[in-house]
């Protein structure tokens, strides 16, 4: 097994796992199915992989699996001359079932399923950091390899401070209303910490706003990857989409923070990638697009609000761009389903879904009122002093934002008196974080 891993570089498997997409999306008949299917199989076995992750695969996608058959177990194919209906007998009830429908969705389950195993087999195969080089090679930008890299080695424990296992917290509907969110600046404020160490020693001659940007990038992400270890309204763990209520203004902070282009994006992208590596994701690849597609809206939407004023305006502009960001992540989950042909009725079936995400999303607001504080707080002094240029606070820059100063990151071109007093700051901003 290990001389098999050695001959198959990390760049053949991300090229093989493009060209599984491009084919099942290009070519989606049963002829290539079977051929990819046994092709996968055959990758499994050689590498020794065992089935408990097939398994595990299989779990996750039970739902998904169930929706689709469901669209088409009941309903036409839209061909009328294909369908073949037959009554079947549950208890005292007759059901009029389509078994040309159940076979077009075994096709589609099976199309998602080599995909998701194809996914897998790349993640598992490997040794970590193989699969951050190879996007490297794949000439994938240098800070955002950096930001995968530095994010899997945060999530996983690794990094000065990091480590050892913390006990979930909890937040509930009284620490909503109340505004008591400490916990999740205390997350963002460690992960920020452990990233600047981390990131600082690994990228020594890196241009310091690009390193600035990934400290932050990798922060996020890692605060977004510990998400999982938080219990978010209890007694609603099963509603879908209630992780938004953080991932959501996570996201925000990320496009306000980064000074470079599309800064959400770059985060969600990470988280995505982080994801489906460390075997988060249910959909395979196509699982980075619900972190990276309201990620580029946090970019597009973040500049239009107002940083300051009211409260009652804050809430209701941030609850209007987090249902917005929260159409966009069930919108990229529904993709799947899309690719897979499934009828317009799976969209009946996921309406639920849908309300759930966008739920969710409008009611992160609580969240973003705290988590955006700090960056609102600084965005009134450039305001006042640009108002003699007739520059208004709704006009600020965005990437005016420094919470966390590009000075602040040691470099080789540093001095330690420099050194000292961005320090200073770092610990200004934290104390305003905690408040």
């Amino acid at each position: 097994m290990l001389d098999l891993q050695n001959r198959v570089s990390s760049e053949l498997k991300l090229g093989y796992l493009v060209a599984v997409v491009v084919v099942l999306f290009l070519l989606p008949y049963p002829t290539t199915i079977a051929i990819l299917l046994l092709l996968q199989t055959g990758l499994w076995i050689s590498f020794s992989l065992g089935w408990r992750p097939l398994l595990r695969i299989v779990k996750r996608l039970v739902f998904f699996l169930l929706v689709i058959c469901a669209s088409y177990a009941f309903f036409s194919t839209g061909d009328a001359d294909a369908d073949r209906w037959t009554a079947i007998a549950f208890g005292p009830w007759m059901v009029e079932v389509n078994l040309a429908g159940l076979v077009v969705a075994l096709m589609m389950c099976l199309r998602v399923l080599v995909l998701v195993v194809a996914s897998a087999w790349v993640q598992l195969s490997g040794k970590p950091g193989d699969f951050v080089r190879a996007l490297e090679r794949f000439r994938v930008p240098r800070f955002l390899a950096a930001s995968i890299d530095g994010t899997i080695q945060l999530a996983s424990g690794g990094g000065r401070g990091g480590g050892g296992k913390k006990a979930a917290a909890r937040i509930g509907f009284r620490d909503i209303r109340r505004g008591r969110l400490k916990v999740v600046s205390e997350m963002v404020e460690n992960a920020l910490a452990r990233a600047e160490a981390l990131i600082a020693d690994a990228n020594p001659g890196m241009d310091r706003e690009q390193l600035r940007d990934i400290v932050v990038i990798t922060g996020i992400a890692t605060a977004i990857m510990a998400v999982k270890v938080i219990t978010i309204l209890p007694g609603l763990p099963i509603a879908p989409g209630h992780k938004n209520f953080l991932i959501i203004p996570l996201l925000l902070l990320a496009a306000g923070l980064t000074r470079t282009r599309f800064g959400g994006l770059w985060t969600g992208l990470t988280v995505g990638v982080v994801s489906v590596m460390m075997g988060y994701g249910k959909y395979g690849v196509l699982g980075i697009a619900p972190f990276a597609v309201p990620g580029f809206l946090a970019d597009m939407l973040l500049p239009l609000a107002r940083l300051h004023g009211s409260r009652l305006l804050r809430l209701v502009q941030f609850g209007a761009i987090g249902g917005l960001l929260g159409l966009g992540r069930f919108a990229a989950k529904f993709l799947v389903i899309v690719l897979a042909g499934a009828p317009d009725m799976a969209l009946v079936l996921y309406l639920p879904v849908l309300i759930s995400q966008v739920v969710f999303g409008g009611l992160s607001a609580f969240v973003s009122l705290v988590v955006l504080d700090p960056l609102s707080r600084q965005t009134r002094a450039p305001a006042t002093k640009g108002g003699a240029r007739g520059n208004g606070p709704d006009t600020a820059d965005r990437r005016s934002f420094d919470p966390i100063s590009p000075q602040s990151i040691p470099t080789q071109e540093s001095s330690k008196d420099a050194s000292n007093q961005e320090n200073q700051k770092i610990l200004q901003v934290k104390q305003e974080a905690r408040k």
